[in-house]
C-alpha cells in the first residue's frame, strides 16, 4: 500500500499513507486493551469499559485526522483512504472469522444427529403407556 501511494502520489502521499497506517494500527491495538483486563472485571463493567474505550479511540482518531488534514508534508486523501481501507479490511477479516465460527457450530450440531438432540422416552425414564 505504501509503495502504491509513493508511485501514484509521491512523497506526500507516502507520508499520508504511512501516518494512516500508523493510526489504524494504533486504533486496533488499543481496541484489544479491554480484553486484557476482561478477566478481572465483571460482565457489566467489562462492557462499559469496552464502550468507553471505543468512544475514546474514535474521538482520538477524529482529533488526529482534523489536526493532520492541513499539513503540507502529507496528502490528506492518502491518509483518509488508508484509514478507510484499513477499517474495511479489518471488519472483513472479523466478519469472516465470525462466519467461520458460525459454520463450525452449525456443522457440529448437524454431526450429532437428531437422536441426541431430542431425548427419547427411554432416555428420560418415561414410558409410552
Amino acid at each position: 500500500m505504501l509503495v502504491l501511494a509513493l508511485v501514484l502520489g509521491g512523497t506526500e502521499s507516502l507520508a499520508g499513507a504511512a501516518v494512516g497506517l500508523v493510526l489504524v494500527t494504533l486504533f486496533l491495538i488499543a481496541g484489544r486493551l479491554p480484553f486484557v483486563v476482561d478477566n478481572q472485571l465483571g460482565p457489566g463493567i467489562a462492557y462499559l469499559v469496552l464502550g468507553i474505550n471505543y468512544l475514546f479511540r474514535v474521538v482520538l482518531l477524529l482529533v488526529a485526522l482534523v489536526a493532520l488534514k492541513d499539513q503540507p508534508w502529507l496528502d490528506a486523501r492518502a491518509l483518509g483512504l488508508v484509514v478507510i481501507s484499513g477499517a474495511l479490511v479489518w471488519n472483513a477479516i472479523a466478519l469472516r472469522k465470525h462466519l467461520d465460527g458460525l459454520g463450525k457450530v452449525n456443522s457440529s450440531e448437524t454431526e450429532t444427529g437428531s437422536d441426541e438432540s431430542i431425548p427419547s422416552a427411554s432416555q428420560t425414564g418415561g414410558s409410552s403407556r
